[in-house]
């Protein structure tokens, strides 16, 4: 059975338009809000499950946690993560680096990115 969301996807495929996630709308080209024609924006708002297993210091974070989410909850278990200063932005942010205040000491968003499965157009799953 699939998802709305790949229902979505493959309609924005099948007619040729562009697919663009959304992620906290920031975006200096305006790619997350489609400013231009036949562009399909996928918002995963929604999708914002975030699991702290503080066990292992790990965190399971759903694309649409957006960072002042993701701070805040960290913060309630006593552990910080380094990441953009715009709090209102998608967690996305780590795939292209994630720069703030914390990279000095503990790198970008990315250098601390444990694991990530990316869903692709075509509905294949990548895992690195």
């Amino acid at each position: 059975m699939r998802s709305d969301l790949e229902h979505h996807i493959i309609c924005g495929k099948n007619l040729n338009f562009t697919v663009i996630a959304r992620s906290g709308g920031h975006s200096s080209e305006s790619y997350s809000i489609g400013n231009r024609d036949c562009t399909l924006i996928v918002d995963p708002r929604y999708m914002n499950k975030l699991i702290i297993d503080t066990s292992t210091q790990t965190a399971k974070i759903r694309p649409g946690v957006t960072l002042n989410t993701l701070f805040y909850s960290l913060s309630e278990q006593g552990f910080a993560f380094p990441s953009g200063e715009c709090s209102t932005i998608g967690v996305g942010i780590m795939m292209n680096g994630g720069l703030g205040g914390l990279m000095r000491k503990f790198g970008t968003s990315s250098d601390n990115l444990y694991d990530a499965q990316i869903v692709l157009a075509n509905r294949t799953i990548v895992d690195h």
